[in-house]
């Protein structure tokens, strides 16, 4: 199914209020060229295809199927006709894979422990023969893995996510493997953030989330409550999102230091051009300003250099912290029932000097079905809430690594953002998809998703296509990708939203791309039939959505 909407996206630049800049005089489309069903499509109870990535060498692209445990191995030689070729089963590894990467024929894979607070491993294949190279120790749950660009070394995002019953919160930390000396002579540095441990006040008094909880009723350090999330290079430094902390750290590579932790602020939501659809019960796809304020709590990351200015740029899913997980992950024992944040507006009991409106505010057509944290927000305890803190910002974000400057009020946006995506993801998918705006990716109920996190900007990837360069965020609840020009990083420009998801088929494995989450840009100098290409693994339909990169000269 090819899905082009390079006109239609014009018009809705301009109904979003996106198109005030000039439009390049070179641009891109993406163009469907195929859709690949993973290997454990059809296994019930199961997730993938979710991380991916893609080897010049051997034309092949490594793609993670974590509900399975296995990795499945596709030939790309023919973009238009993916094949695979096997499906690695890593169960005699670990409990589960989370994260792969690949530089010049070696593949790395991060496996969590059977006990997922154990520390886990990273296991090195060849990409050509599927052998098995070795294994280096990572930290507690590792998941994100990147190489640096000289393949020198490897970088491993350790979550350390609490254990389902939270009796266990393992640190979080980031794992540098040193590769100069091979596979055979690689040795592991842990960076951790024990240097943060006694700072918890303070750190939160910059605006950090610092809030977990274990069962015994103990707080957790800043060490534990850290969960590294995903990671992006650019030049000696590694910047790593700690999105339950909203908040993004900084690594010194060669030293395997943590060198600070960023916090992001929040975004006002009571701005025109910011607003949100917080709600599934208003009858209508309403986004406009609401006194919201959102925690940015960036998923992926990806890094800029424009001019000796490094930028960072942030898909902004949101996550809540709920233990447990779900309903039958321990026997007798409720989703949420040991530890749960999230909070809907209607149970809210609200400040009237801070919100005078707070009954109209709380009717479920306007605020009241929105989740919000119950962590932030009562600053004096007396159980009045005077601030709303939604998850995530439903946009993505440019940040300056230059400008960047701890905020000291958590009203304030941080002083390194440059820009934000607004409302334009909701405004676009709501033009596109009337019917099914902010549906989820495994039903297609409209507004489903609109007092949760809306379309979830999941997985963001940058590349660079002639002459100017591009950011791709993929929306993990209704689909797709957008696609902005990221060339002026201070003013990005909207150029398309594409989605091959199927509607009708409430996303059963196989039937269409549905759930988007990792996204890999393919450069066409390293492309197999020499033009550009966007890989996208779909966690829920199991599938991995080929495009194409289309050049465009534009017309003055």
């Amino acid at each position: 199914m090819i899905l082009r909407l390079s006109v239609l996206s014009a018009a809705i630049a301009l109904s979003c209020g996106t198109a005030a800049a000039r439009q390049p005089e070179f641009s891109i489309q993406l163009n469907s060229l195929a859709s690949y069903t993973g290997s454990a499509a059809g296994v019930p109870d199961t997730t993938g295809i979710e991380v991916l990535a893609f080897d010049r060498a051997s034309k092949r692209v490594f793609a993670i199927n974590a509900g399975a445990n296995s990795v499945d191995v596709v030939d790309l030689a023919d973009p238009a006709n993916p094949m695979r070729v096997t499906a690695i089963d890593f169960s005699p590894f670990g409990g589960g894979v989370n994260g792969v990467a690949v530089h010049d024929g070696l593949v790395a894979v991060a496996s969590e422990a059977f006990v997922k607070t154990d520390r886990g491993n990273v296991v090195f294949l060849d990409a050509a023969t599927l052998d098995v190279l070795g294994q280096a120790p990572a930290g507690a749950l590792p998941d994100m893995v990147t190489f640096t660009p000289d393949g020198e070394y490897l970088l491993v995002a350790n979550e350390g996510e609490p254990s389902e019953d939270y009796s266990v919160d393992p640190e979080g930390s980031v794992t540098v493997i040193d590769l100069t000396n091979g596979v055979a002579g690689a040795s592991a540095r842990t960076a951790t953030f024990s240097a943060w441990i006694g700072r918890e006040d303070q750190l939160r008094g910059d605006g950090l989330r610092i809030f977990g909880i274990k069962s015994d009723g103990s707080a957790s350090n800043a060490a534990e409550d850290f969960e590294p999330e995903y990671i992006a290079v650019q030049g000696p430094r590694a910047y790593v999102t700690l999105q339950e902390n909203n908040a993004v750290a900084v690594l010194n590579i060669g030293q395997a230091r943590i060198e600070s932790v960023l916090p992001l602020g929040f975004k006002n939501h009571n701005l025109t051009g910011q607003g949100l659809d917080p709600s599934d019960r208003d009858g209508v796809n309403l986004v406009q300003p609401w006194p919201v304020l959102g925690m940015f709590n960036p998923d992926s990351i990806a890094t800029l250099k424009v001019r000796n200015e490094v930028f960072l740029l942030t898909a902004n899913e949101g996550d809540a912290r709920v233990y447990p997980t779900g309903d039958d992950v321990i026997p007798g024992v409720d989703e949420g029932d040991i530890f749960n944040e999230e909070a809907a507006v209607e149970d809210l009991d609200l400040d009237p000097a801070a919100f005078p409106d707070a009954d109209t505010l709380q009717e479920r057509a306007n605020l009241g079905r929105l989740n919000v944290t119950s962590t932030l927000g009562d600053p004096d305890g007396d159980g009045l809430f005077n601030r709303l803190y939604s998850f995530g910002a439903r946009s993505f974000s440019v940040w300056s690594v230059a400008d960047f400057a701890a905020t000291t009020a958590l009203t304030a946006p941080n002083a390194g953002l440059v820009y934000d995506s607004g409302d334009a993801f909701e405004q676009v998918t709501r033009s596109v998809y009337p019917l099914q705006f902010n549906a989820s990716n495994s039903n297609t109920t409209r507004d489903n998703r609109s007092d949760n996190k809306g379309p979830e900007p999941e997985g963001i990837a940058v590349g660079r296509v002639g002459p100017r360069d591009y950011a791709f965020i993929s929306l993990e609840r209704i689909g797709g990708v957008m696609v902005y020009d990221v060339s002026n990083p201070r003013q990005p420009q909207f150029l398309q939203y594409v989605n091959t998801r199927s509607f009708g088929s409430d996303a059963l494995p196989g039937q269409n791309d549905s759930g988007p989450e990792g996204v890999t840009f393919v450069a066409a100098e390293d492309s197999p039939n020499g033009r550009p290409l966007l890989l996208v693994g779909n966690e829920v339909s199991q599938t991995l959505a080929v495009f194409e990169v289309e050049a465009l000269n534009s017309q003055r």
